[in-house]
């Protein structure tokens, strides 16, 4: 079974957009269902959120409703575990940044792993990379980091 992480966008963008920035920011090849995969071990989709008990859940978690998801599936053995995670770091913050909009983004829907609110990002948890000077070089400043989300 594969990791989920998820970027939550509140601003309302095509899919197709969203993950035209993500092969923009890190790479990859597109399939034919419009999901791309970055690399080995690690496959991004994008879809609106309209599940309304979804909507709602999100909107309770990050303080926005969320138009889209954007979704990175880790496989459990990828060939390069800290390079699939710094390249879905820096892709998650970097949609958020570069479609200018609320975002939120966690691991298994449950661990907080940024916010970012009116263009301001608060990095969470101690995350491995959030501790890589090279990941950190690649995310926009100014951001701070708190232990939790």
């Amino acid at each position: 079974m594969a990791l989920s992480y998820d970027v939550v966008l509140a601003r309302r963008v095509d899919p197709a957009e969203a993950i035209d920035t993500v092969r923009d920011l890190v790479g990859g090849a597109l399939t034919d269902d419009g999901r791309l995969v970055v690399m080995d071990g690690l496959v991004v989709s994008a879809g609106a959120v309209e599940y309304e008990p979804e909507r709602e859940a999100e909107l309770e978690r990050w303080g926005f409703e969320p138009a889209i998801s954007v979704g990175f599936a880790l496989e459990p053995v990828p060939g390069d575990w800290s390079r699939a995670e710094d390249a879905m770091s820096v892709a998650a913050v970097g949609v958020a940044v570069r479609l200018d909009s609320d975002a939120g983004f966690s691991l298994q829907g449950e661990k907080k792993l940024f916010l970012r609110r009116d263009g301001a990002l608060t990095l969470y948890w101690d995350w491995r990379p959030w501790r890589e000077p090279a990941v950190l070089a690649k995310i926009p400043e100014p951001y701070t980091m708190e232990p939790e989300g």
